[in-house]
């Protein structure tokens, strides 16, 4: 189901994006992410929840929240969660669309079920939509969005899906700060003195502080050929001023600030950008030399057409991708080309450039 934002919907849109990339930890992401959404989203009661059915295992927040009732539902919500309606599709999709449950069940069916007379009911709920952050074999994340009175829109739709791989940068950007930070407490340390690899940078690309080991990390793979570092790296500050653009235009959404990553011959090194006030922090990353196959989790992809678009963005052609994976040159056009849908690309030269630019941890050096 597609629709189109009005001018107001978009322009409120634009400006929630780039909070998403602001400086936060992951608890402080999550809390912004529940209590900011419902100027986008019109609902009585928003959830971030992780949800594991073997077994049945639920946490969750909620705006606004109501920590009794949510303590005293929890019981109901784990017996009962197996029956959401929407579980098969979420499962099937990997979560590449939003969903609301009257997508799959009418309310009279819904209303027959124990998940709904133990729990929806109880927290006045008739209507819900979902977005899906990240689905496992056994487990996915929603963000679920709940009304009493009327059901959601085919522009709410439109809405989730463009927000859905901004929610999910956002997130892995929060889990990367976060886990600076535990580092940097223990250790008792600023960002400034620190021995993470971090560089502090103003919107124009003059340094603000460099810790030593952003320093040799850059001087390793090449970005810096000069002792006195008061501005990025010509190649970073392209990337920064490329990004900001991108963030500040009114004319598209545009598609997530993922990381930048540099090959070099023992590893890689993927930069991180995170907006702190009116600077930017660039966390820098070594990781093992083993290719790494892209994030594109918050595309939707297939784990078929995930292989068959990393071994693309190896340089393989599709005959000798079909050799690897056991399956014919013209199966893989097909996985390749709704691949291209799915990421919003034209042609494979575009598909291999969004992969290469986005990648999945495969742990440090």
């Amino acid at each position: 189901m597609t629709s189109r934002l009005s001018r107001k919907q978009y322009e409120t849109l634009s400006h929630f994006l780039l909070s998403l990339y602001t400086s936060r930890e992951e608890e402080s992401y999550t809390s912004h992410v529940l209590n900011s959404l419902h100027t986008l989203v019109d609902c009585d009661l928003i959830s971030y929840s992780r949800i594991y059915l073997n077994p049945n295992k639920v946490t969750y927040s909620w705006s606004p929240d109501d920590s009794t009732l949510r303590a005293a539902l929890n019981p109901a919500i784990e017996r009962t969660i197996h029956e959401h309606p929407c579980i098969p599709f979420i499962m099937r999709t990997h979560g590449a669309r939003s969903v609301k449950v009257s997508d799959v069940m009418p309310l009279s069916n819904l209303r027959r079920l124990s998940y709904y007379q133990e729990f929806l009911r109880r927290v006045d709920t008739n209507y819900q939509m979902g977005s899906i952050l990240q689905v496992g074999r056994y487990s996915f994340s929603p963000i679920a969005f709940n009304r009493k009175h009327r059901d959601f829109a085919p522009h709410d739709h439109a809405m989730l899906d463009l927000l859905r791989p901004h929610f999910i940068q956002g997130l892995f950007n929060a889990k990367a700060l976060t886990a600076v930070q535990k580092k940097l407490s223990q250790a008792n340390q600023t960002l400034e003195d620190s021995n993470q690899a971090i560089i502090t940078t103003k919107d124009n690309g003059r340094i603000i502080s460099c810790t030593p080991q952003a320093r040799k990390l850059l001087f390793k793979y090449g970005l810096l050929r000069i002792v006195n570092l008061n501005w990025l790296p010509a190649t970073l500050h392209q990337w920064l001023t490329h990004e900001i653009t991108r963030m500040e235009s009114n004319d598209i959404v545009p598609l997530p600030i993922g990381p930048i990553e540099f090959q070099g011959a023992d590893g890689y090194l993927r930069i991180r950008l995170i907006k702190q006030n009116s600077r930017w922090l660039l966390l820098l990353e070594e990781l093992s030399r083993k290719y790494l196959v892209a994030d594109l989790a918050p595309y939707g992809l297939t784990p078929r057409e995930t292989e068959a678009v990393t071994w693309l963005a190896q340089g393989k052609t599709n005959f000798e991708i079909g050799r690897i994976l056991s399956i014919s040159p013209r199966t893989v056009q097909k996985h390749l080309e709704r691949v291209y849908g799915k990421l919003n690309v034209e042609n494979r030269h575009s598909a291999m450039r969004l992969v290469m630019a986005n990648k999945q941890d495969h742990g440090a050096v």
